[in-house]
C-alpha cells in the first residue's frame, strides 16, 4: 500500500463542495481525511530533520514588496536525502491523483527541485513568512506544530490575485480585497492555490512554535513555464 492510499477517500457527496470552495477561496482544509498515524510519522521525521539541518533566515524579498521572511528552514535536498519516507510521500503519484480530485485539473511534481518540499519553523516574537505568492500552482501544507491563536502565526489569504514581480503592489491588494484569516492546530493539513493567492503567516506575538512541511506542485500551465526563481534564491542565499 502506498502512502497516498492511507488518506481517506473524498466522499463523493462532498467532492463538488470541496472543489468549489478551493477555487473560490484558494484554500481547503483536509485534516479530516488524513489519519493520525500518518501525521505522527511525518511529525517524527520533520522534527528529526529540524534537529540536524535547520538554518535561520532573516531576509526581505523585493519581488513581493520587501515583505519579510523571518524563520528557519530545512531545504529540499536535506529532506529527500535523509528522510526516505518524506521523499516517497512527495513523489507518490497517487498523492498527485488525489489532489487532482480537488483541483479538477492535472497536478504535477514541481519541476524546480528546490521548491518541491520544504520545512519551515517560526519561533521568535516577530517571526513571519510575509505576504507572497508561489511561483507554482499548489502547495500541500502539513502543520506539524501550531501556537495557540493568541500567539499569532495565523494564515491570511487573498485569493484570485495576480503577481507582478516588478510591481507587486501588496498594499493595493490589501486595500482592495477581503483578507481571509485561518487558524490551524497541530496536525492540520490544507491545500493552497499558491500562484494566485496572496498569503502570509501573521507575525508571532511572542515566543512560540509554528512548524510546517510544504509540498509544492505545478499545474499544466506552470509545469513548463519559464519562471524567474530569484525570490527562492534570495530567500536561501
Amino acid at each position: 500500500m502506498t502512502t497516498s492510499e492511507l488518506i481517506r477517500p473524498i466522499p463523493k457527496e462532498n467532492l463538488w463542495e470541496y472543489r468549489e470552495r478551493f477555487h473560490q477561496e484558494g484554500y481547503l482544509k483536509i485534516t479530516s481525511l488524513v489519519p493520525a498515524e500518518l501525521i505522527a510519522k511525518i511529525t517524527r521525521d520533520v522534527h528529526a530533520l529540524i534537529d540536524r539541518f535547520l538554518v535561520r533566515r532573516d531576509v526581505t524579498i523585493e519581488e513581493t514588496g520587501n515583505t519579510p521572511r523571518y524563520l528557519g528552514n530545512v531545504v529540499r535536498d536535506h529532506i529527500v536525502d535523509h528522510s526516505p519516507f518524506l521523499k516517497d510521500l512527495y513523489f507518490d503519484n497517487g498523492l498527485n491523483d488525489y489532489l487532482q480530485q480537488i483541483t479538477g485539473s492535472s497536478v504535477h511534481h514541481c519541476p524546480y527541485e528546490p521548491e518541491q518540499i520544504l520545512i519551515s519553523k517560526q519561533e521568535k516574537a516577530g517571526d513571519t513568512h510575509g505576504w507572497h505568492w508561489g511561483d507554482y500552482s499548489y502547495a500541500l501544507i502539513w502543520i506539524i506544530e501550531a501556537p495557540e491563536m493568541e500567539a499569532g502565526g495565523l494564515l491570511q489569504c487573498i485569493p484570485n490575485t495576480i503577481w507582478d514581480k516588478k510591481h507587486p503592489n501588496i498594499n493595493a491588494h490589501l486595500v482592495n480585497n477581503l483578507i481571509r484569516t485561518y487558524d490551524h492546530r497541530s496536525g492540520d493539513v490544507y491545500f493552497l492555490k499558491t500562484d494566485t493567492t496572496l498569503h502570509r503567516t501573521t507575525p508571532l506575538e511572542r515566543e512560540a512554535t509554528r512548524i510546517m512541511l510544504r509540498m509544492a506542485y505545478a499545474d499544466d500551465t506552470t509545469l513548463n513555464k519559464v519562471i524567474d526563481h530569484s525570490t527562492m534564491e534570495k530567500a536561501f542565499e
